[in-house]
């Protein structure tokens, strides 16, 4: 089922018939669908840093540290968007 088609059974439909879930749609998923680039561009920062630092690593535990932490961010917002399309899932299930 597509999310966007105004179909009297889609996910968009169901959220938006009830003021308990209406917030989701209005809310949870535009804030899901921004949220799922940030990882992606903080691994790519990553993969640049480590691509042209290569050899340098070894000897600057600070850029390691910032490398370790860029991943852990990455990992905490992926968790948060897969929370909300849990959260979205229970709203309104799939039948």
């Amino acid at each position: 089922r597509h999310y966007r088609a105004k179909l009297p059974n889609s996910t968009r439909t169901i959220l938006k018939s009830s003021p308990d879930t209406a917030w989701i749609h209005s809310m949870i998923f535009e804030h899901k669908e921004m949220l799922g680039l940030v990882p992606m561009v903080l691994l790519l920062v990553a993969i640049i840093v480590v691509y042209s630092q290569g050899n340098s690593l070894k000897n600057s535990p600070v850029l390691r540290r910032l490398l370790l932490f860029t991943v852990v961010l990455a990992l905490i917002y992926v968790l948060i968007v897969a929370a909300e399309a849990v959260l979205v899932t229970k709203a309104a299930p799939l039948r």
